[in-house]
Formats: C-alpha cells, sequence, structure tokens
C-alpha cells in the first residue's frame, strides 16, 4: 500500500512538472499565444512579474524590463562559446545619465542606455503609462537596428496595413523595420497603431529576436556597438551621446590591448606605425561603427594624439576629448542605421560617408 502511494505521488509529480508555468491558474495567454509563451518563460526572457495577466496592456516600465531581461538573455544565447556583456558588468561599466525624476529602476537605465527608451519629457519616463503598438515597434526598432537587415518598402501598400498612412511619421520607420523582420505582424489587415500592446504581444515579439539570435552585441544608445566588457573602456551615457574613456592600468584578466595589438600589427593602415593601446583602442574598439581603416583624417590625427571630429551623417566622433577618448554624438535623423548589407542610416536609406569636420 505504501509503496503503490509513493508510486502515485511521483507519477503525479511528474505530470506536474510537463504543465506550462501558467497551467495550474485560470491566468493563462491566449490559445494563440499558449506555447510561445511557455516557451519564452522556459528560455528565462519572461520577468516573474510579468508572467500573469496576459491579455492585460503592458506598460512602459514592464516593456523596458522585459526587453532588458530579453535581450541579455539573447546576447548569451547568440554567443555560444565566446564573451558576451553580462548584466551586472554592462553595469559597473556603463554610467548611465537618464534625466528621469520620476524612476530610478536599474532595467530603466539599462534599456535607456540601449536606446530602447526615451523619456516623454527630458525628465519624465512615466513608467505606469500602457504603451501603443507603434510605440513598442519603436522601442524594438530602436534597440536592435544596427544588426539587423532591413529594407523601407517605397510602396507602402505592399505592407498591407489599411492604416499606414496613419501612423505617426516618427513611427513609420520602426514599423517597416518590425515587419521586415518578422516581429510585429499587424492584425485585420491593419497594423493597429494606436492599439495596445499586451503582455503575451510584447512576450511574443521578444521571443522572435530571442529565436534569431540576430542581434549579438550591445550597442548603446541603439548606435554603438561595443565587442564586449573589457577591463579598459568604460563609459558614459546620456539621451545624445556616448563618452569612450579609456584606461590602461586597469588592465587585468580580461584585457583587450592584445587584441588591439593584433590588429595594428595586421592591417597595412596601422603597421608601420608603432604601438599605442590608446590609439589601437580609438582605432580598433569600434571599428566596425567609425570604418577607422578606411578614414584618412581619423587615422592620421589617432597617430598624433591631436583631436579631430568626423561626421558620419546621423552622428558625428570627435576624439582625444578632455574627459574621454571618444566622444559620440547623435544627430536627430529620421529612420535608423544599419551594419548589415553595407552601412546605411535615415529614411529613406542612405549610405554613411564619413568626413572630417574643420
Amino acid at each position: 500500500m505504501i509503496k503503490k502511494c509513493i508510486a502515485t505521488i511521483v507519477a503525479l509529480s511528474f505530470l506536474f512538472t510537463l504543465q506550462p508555468a501558467f497551467a495550474a491558474t485560470k491566468d493563462q495567454p491566449s490559445t494563440w499565444a499558449k506555447a510561445d509563451v511557455a516557451a519564452a518563460i522556459k528560455a528565462g526572457i519572461v520577468p516573474s512579474n510579468l508572467q500573469s495577466s496576459y491579455q492585460k496592456p503592458i506598460t512602459r516600465g514592464e516593456f523596458a524590463q522585459l526587453l532588458v531581461q530579453t535581450m541579455f538573455a539573447n546576447y548569451e544565447h547568440a554567443n555560444e562559446g565566446s564573451n558576451y556583456w553580462k548584466l551586472e558588468d554592462f553595469l559597473k561599466k556603463v554610467e548611465i545619465h537618464t534625466g528621469f525624476t520620476d524612476t530610478d529602476k536599474d532595467y530603466i537605465k539599462v534599456a535607456f542606455a540601449l536606446g530602447s527608451v526615451n523619456g516623454v519629457t527630458d525628465t519624465k519616463f512615466n513608467p505606469n503609462a500602457t504603451i501603443t503598438r507603434q510605440e513598442a515597434a519603436t522601442m524594438i526598432a530602436n534597440t536592435i537596428h544596427t544588426q539587423v537587415g532591413f529594407a523601407y518598402k517605397k510602396d507602402t501598400t505592399r505592407y498591407g496595413y489599411s492604416d499606414f498612412d496613419k501612423i505617426a511619421t516618427w513611427a513609420k520607420p520602426a514599423v517597416m523595420l518590425t515587419h521586415a523582420t518578422e516581429i510585429m505582424e499587424g492584425t485585420g489587415g491593419k497594423f493597429d497603431y494606436n492599439g495596445k500592446y499586451t503582455r503575451e504581444q510584447s512576450i511574443l515579439a521578444m521571443k522572435r529576436i530571442y529565436d534569431r539570435r540576430r542581434v549579438g552585441k550591445v550597442a548603446l544608445r541603439g548606435n554603438i556597438v561595443s565587442r564586449t566588457d573589457t577591463d579598459e573602456i568604460s563609459y558614459l551615457v546620456t539621451k545624445n551621446s556616448v563618452k569612450v574613456k579609456f584606461d590602461e592600468t586597469a588592465s587585468a584578466n580580461n584585457s583587450a590591448i592584445e587584441s588591439y595589438r593584433d590588429q595594428w600589427i595586421t592591417y597595412d593602415q596601422t603597421k608601420d606605425q608603432p604601438f599605442d593601446a590608446t590609439q589601437g583602442a580609438i582605432l580598433y574598439e569600434f571599428q566596425q561603427v567609425t570604418k577607422s581603416r578606411n578614414v584618412s583624417a581619423l587615422l592620421t590625427n589617432t597617430f598624433k594624439n591631436k583631436f579631430v571630429k568626423i561626421d558620419y551623417g546621423y552622428m558625428t566622433l570627435t576624439t582625444f576629448n578632455k574627459d574621454s577618448i571618444m566622444e559620440f554624438k547623435f544627430k536627430n535623423v529620421p529612420g535608423y542605421s544599419s551594419l548589415v548589407a553595407g552601412y546605411t542610416y535615415g529614411y529613406p536609406k542612405v549610405e554613411v560617408t564619413p568626413k572630417e569636420v574643420k
């Protein structure tokens, strides 16, 4: 009898472990979302406080939290066997000045640093306000644009959204991007731009980002792609700028200096110059974004430890500043930059052509 009871208990416990995380309650996702929500929870991209009330409109703060958890899980997921930024290291190395007076949550600060979110004003984030579908598309596009391929269709009727012309001008590039990357879909032949975005819809969008593994690197303010956390590099992030600081004395177990040196002696543009660690950081830490080996003014002035300003169309770069070795300042340009299939920015897209500003 005892053996039979034990067997029954074991069988029941096994049965319950096979059920989705939400199966024990009546508070479940919609039928069409249930399998994907369960998979997202299993993948670790859904904060525990968002594992309920799935049909409830998501707030700005909740969406920021979900997006940050997804992205840092995704950095690990997309970099199996390689170095990737961990959230705790990010918070140590990135000083974030949001200017918000109505929230001090770390996940909102990180979402701001990633470029995902901005305030409703310079000092207010309004974390408890719900978001619309066009706002959700914008937050997603702000985060991933540099590392995904996308195109803006000239014939906007090809998107199949009967309400496309009603989408806010500032949101149209984001809606196009999330459509091209299949992260957000329309509903009933419309995008439903002003409709509320629910928790379960948000979770499904995050799962699509996670499953595709396209965004493997941190991009500060959505634009400055950083290879990984390194000992010598730290950052100061504001709404319109990213400052890069370099401390050669901080070299330890995760030093970037040997990587700079290896590239320095490999490429024709630098191999005949004596190696300098600070110069190496300027020319090779962000080469994917700065295209430093192809910008003669940046090369020449860096070799001389001289200030230079380079215009990339959507941002400017200055070097050897008083408080940083590099500062990227962003312009208010419609559309998004991308490093996939060329180097482009704007809406419509134009090619990035770096030019010295004298």
